[in-house]
């Protein structure tokens, strides 16, 4: 049986989201679609699936992106489905552990291209936040409050990528520090 659920994650949650999805999957539910907002389960045997969420240098949909995807089917992880450069995956228990990043030297890869994800995408909401509210507090003397409202909107989601940019650089400080302590 299908069940659809709707729910709203942001960007820099994704460790909340695939944590939600392993506790879904270890109650019976495998993720078989994902869409805006919109998770497609499939009834399975409770912990049969392990699911994981990847931002990819590339667009899915890119000569590289699928070549990425179709190298981690090969270790026998499910490409579910795809949100912009994130992906879906999930992988059978029984074949073993889906563990993207299993060294120091990876994890460390993959936090600096979430990091610069980040950053980049504060700056570009910044940017635009600011754009729209200028033009919604100057417009031919009267307030145009539809700019006003996506400024406002824009600045908070620039606040939160700001904030992930920042946790992530924790992140990585931590893990380069552990590297250095096993050299």
């Amino acid at each position: 049986m299908r069940h659809t659920v709707y729910k709203l994650l942001w960007a820099w949650e994704y460790d909340k989201e695939e944590k939600w999805l392993n506790e879904m999957a270890a109650k019976g539910l495998a993720l078989i679609s994902v869409g805006l907002c919109k998770y497609i389960f499939e009834d399975s045997e409770p912990g049969e699936y392990t699911c994981k969420i990847e931002l990819l240098d590339n667009w899915p949909s890119s000569t590289r992106g699928k070549s990425y995807i179709r190298f981690l089917e090969e270790t026998g992880a499910e490409h579910v489905g795809s949100m912009l450069r994130w992906i879906y995956l999930r992988k059978k228990t029984s074949k073993g552990i889906l563990d993207l990043y299993s060294d120091i030297g990876s994890r460390i890869s993959y936090l600096k291209r979430l990091q610069i994800f980040f950053i980049t995408m504060f700056f570009f909401e910044l940017g635009i936040g600011i754009m729209n509210l200028s033009i919604g507090a100057f417009s031919y003397n009267r307030m145009n409050t539809t700019n006003l409202f996506m400024g406002i909107l824009l600045l908070f989601i620039a606040l939160m990528c700001g904030i992930a940019g920042f946790r992530h650089t924790k992140k990585l400080r931590t893990l380069q520090r552990e590297q250095q302590i096993r050299e």
